[in-house]
């Protein structure tokens, strides 16, 4: 059995975590980032065609820029929600690693001493 308590190992295991936390989230993230600018994209566009045709008015414009104010504030709420989970599932996994160090300093530190008391 190892009795080696190798830090650089334990910040490699903290550094796994983060980048597999990261890298599993990233897609959901940047498909939501997508979907929104797509749609955001189509209504602004409407938005300004039909004001330079004439067809809305400058109040129904400001309304609805508006309305596409809340709908990103919307989005970037998901965005913390997603990157607030990302960071629990992260904190979790630091959790188990520096759990499973404690455990194993802790039984050679007790495995060498003559009379532990427990």
């Amino acid at each position: 059995m190892d009795t080696t308590f190798d830090i650089t190992k334990v910040l490699a295991d903290i550094q796994s975590a983060f980048q597999s936390t990261y890298a599993s989230k990233w897609p959901q993230v940047k498909e939501t980032a997508a979907d929104y600018l797509a749609d955001a994209k189509i209504r602004l566009n409407e938005l300004a065609t039909n004001r330079l045709a004439g067809q809305y008015s400058d109040a129904y414009v400001i309304e609805m820029l508006a309305y596409e104010k809340t709908i990103a504030e919307a989005y970037l709420l998901v965005y913390e929600a997603e990157a607030k989970g990302a960071l629990n599932e992260v904190g979790q996994k630091v959790f188990g690693i520096f759990t499973t160090t404690w455990d194993a300093v802790m039984k050679h530190v007790l495995g060498t001493m003559t009379n532990p008391v427990v």
